[in-house]
């Protein structure tokens, strides 16, 4: 009987959770509409992804969940600019358990940065 509990424990140590919400075409802000809901991810070397983007009237675009594996452009961890609906958002991907609820403020201070610079280049 002791030898079978490695056994009984593996799927829940094993589980791989990410945030799921959206697609959100038109959120009041960044965040998901009500309460992301918590999923199993069936491959956990893909990751959880999180994407935002602003739209012309000011709301937002809003998509968290599992990276599939059709998703190819979602293979590497981190944030970068992404095209979402005729918008430049932000597309993060990350690789541990719920990771995708908010953006790091390691993200947010790169992509802030990216931003000042840019603006400067143009002054």
């Amino acid at each position: 009987m002791r030898s079978l509990l490695p056994l009984i424990l593996l799927p829940a140590i094993s589980a791989f959770q990410c945030w799921s919400c959206g697609v959100f075409l038109n959120a009041p802000s960044s965040a998901c509409k009500g309460t992301p809901k918590n999923v199993t991810c069936p491959n956990p070397e893909l990751g959880c992804m999180y994407i935002t983007a602003e739209n012309v009237d000011g709301t937002y675009y809003v998509e968290k969940n599992c990276v599939q594996p059709e998703d190819i452009d979602f293979r590497h961890e981190g944030c970068r600019e992404f095209g979402v609906r005729g918008r430049i958002g932000t597309a993060c991907v990350c690789k541990t358990d719920l990771c995708n609820g908010v953006i790091s403020p390691f993200s947010i201070s790169t992509l802030t940065s990216g931003i000042l610079l840019l603006s400067l280049r143009f002054f």
